[in-house]
């Protein structure tokens, strides 16, 4: 049919697909974030995609997504390019390494869990999508709101001081260990190659409670880290 599309075997609706797109850019343009964090459960769950091809795919979504995002908040002023740098450092190797995890999960068969049989890259896929959406929501509900025009006080991480410090002036904050953003970003690497997120989802807490960002220069920061790691 004309408005379909065969996908791994699969029909799906092209007016959908288009539907789900739309949806996810509209939460990527208002909180600075690539979507493939909602985006990948809804192509497997409400599409019917198999995960693997759902990942591939929605990395290529977080591109487009990205370029609006970068161009809006870099218009804004609202973006810290040095920490963008220095997470690109860690994260161009991270994103190698955890395609090379979902491409050997992929070739490990199935297990059996409460009776059915599953494929181990939807296993571990699903195991850790819900364990970051976990994590996240306990830490959004337990701290204190973040003040969209002040600067909350520097978190743990703003205050490692493992050399070599860095400065980062549009967030305000001084010392930060380089470091720990690099480890930071060969994490967030990891996550992109394996879930085919983009990290903006991750690393906009982390700012948030981790450095000390307020909540606009959160959501302008990262977008370049998330651009090139989906491009890779």
């Amino acid at each position: 049919m004309a408005w379909m599309l065969d996908v791994g075997g699969v029909a799906v609706a092209i007016p959908a697909a288009v539907a789900l797109g739309a949806g996810v850019g509209l939460v990527s343009g208002m909180f600075g974030v690539g979507g493939g964090f909602l985006l990948i459960p809804l192509l497997h769950v409400v599409l019917n995609i198999p995960l693997p091809l759902a990942i591939g795919a929605v990395l290529c979504q977080a591109i487009a997504s990205s370029i609006g995002s970068l161009v809006r908040y870099r218009k804004l002023g609202h973006a810290e390019t040095r920490l963008d740098i220095l997470l690109l450092g860690g994260s161009i190797p991270g994103v190698a390494l955890g395609a090379a995890i979902v491409q050997s999960l992929s070739t490990t068969g199935s297990t059996h869990l409460l009776g059915k049989e599953i494929p181990m890259v939807q296993l571990v896929v699903t195991f850790v999508f819900a364990a970051i959406f976990l994590t996240i929501a306990m830490l959004l509900w337990l701290k204190a709101p973040i003040s969209t025009d002040e600067l909350i006080e520097p978190g743990p991480l703003a205050k490692v001081r493992l050399p070599p410090l860095v400065k980062l002036p549009t967030a305000g904050l001084e010392g930060v260990s380089a470091l720990v953003i690099s480890y930071l970003g060969l994490a967030l690497g990891i996550l992109s190659g394996l879930l085919g997120i983009g990290g903006g989802v991750v690393l906009i807490p982390i700012m948030l409670y981790g450095f000390g960002f307020n909540i606009r220069k959160a959501a302008g920061t990262g977008i370049i880290m998330i651009l090139c790691v989906s491009l890779i």
